[in-house]
């Protein structure tokens, strides 16, 4: 069992073959040049304050993440390696937006990978217009802002629209 804080020589037996059945034919010959051990230095799992990241993948190294405008702590981002050798090391955000990373160093001291994950606050639209639409005829014809489940509307003339312009 390979123990990286065991700082002897450790050895490793590796077997070849050219055949399923060893020595079971005449004259096979293997060469074996340049061996490397490639050590598993991903993540299986990158959360912050507890929740998985979206769409977390091992193999994506940057990712965003909008968290709600009412936002006031910042986000605490922890992570699990695939490789129980591997050692991790977090920096978490220091302000908002801003980013928090997480590098794996593998077994082997030299192999590494850093996952960043850019945090920012979901914007609030501000700045309504409350001049007149258009058509300019009706001086009571003014818009207001509502906000009605997290979700920023907007009322003129009686009806209601989302931010896109749409009627609800």
């Amino acid at each position: 069992t390979y123990d990286k804080a065991q700082t002897d020589v450790q050895y490793l037996l590796a077997s070849f073959t050219t055949n399923p059945t060893p020595g079971g034919s005449a004259n096979d010959y293997l060469d074996i040049d340049e061996v490397y051990f490639i050590y598993y230095h991903a993540l299986s799992s990158l959360t912050y304050d507890g929740k998985p990241i979206p769409s977390f993948d091992a193999g994506t190294l940057h990712y965003t993440v909008v968290l709600p405008s009412e936002t006031s702590t910042l986000p605490q981002v922890d992570a699990v390696a695939n490789d129980s050798g591997a050692t991790l090391t977090i920096h978490q955000a220091a302000a908002l937006p801003g980013e928090a990373s997480v590098e794996v160093l593998a077994a082997d001291n030299t192999t590494r990978l850093i996952y960043t994950i850019y945090f920012s606050k979901k914007s609030t639209p501000t700045g309504i217009s409350d001049r007149p639409d258009a058509t300019g005829t009706d001086s009571n014809n003014r818009a207001e802002k509502l906000l009605r489940n997290g979700q920023v509307l907007i009322l003129r003339n009686g009806k209601t629209y989302n931010m896109m312009g749409q009627r609800l």
